[in-house]
């Protein structure tokens, strides 16, 4: 379930981006109200952009979080018959960590480059509205 509700708030943060992305492109092309919405809508398109950020991090740790839960329950009392979450989880450590494959750990670092470009085109526009002005 966590892993849907994460990829769900990832899903409406790309749209929402698009949408303020192709704005900004409509007004940059435009030749009315250059200055003024050139401007602000890069800016707010960053602050999307870090809220994204802290809510990927946030469902990550949540995620983490559960399955740490669900080890725990497991060990406790399924202990002899399921081992489902607790085979994932590492024990050598106090805390428990997930130990993520190489498939999980590029997708993470995916998930973020998404962010990122999104950051990057919202810097590279805002950028060109200052000089126009």
């Amino acid at each position: 379930f966590q892993s849907n509700l994460n990829w769900s708030r990832f899903n409406v943060m790309l749209t929402a981006n698009s949408i303020i992305t192709a704005v900004v492109g409509i007004v940059l092309f435009s030749q009315r109200s250059r200055s003024f919405l050139g401007i602000l809508l890069p800016i707010v398109g960053l602050l999307f952009c870090v809220f994204w950020y802290f809510l990927m991090v946030r469902g990550r740790d949540y995620h983490k979080y559960w399955a740490s839960q669900a080890c725990d329950l497991e060990e406790k009392y399924l202990s002899d018959a399921v081992s489902v979450v607790s085979g994932m989880v590492s024990k050598e450590e106090a805390r428990r960590r997930i130990r993520l494959s190489r498939f999980s750990v590029s997708r993470s670092i995916a998930i973020y480059g998404v962010i990122l470009a999104f950051a990057v085109i919202y810097v590279a526009t805002l950028v060109q509205a200052i000089l126009q002005v």
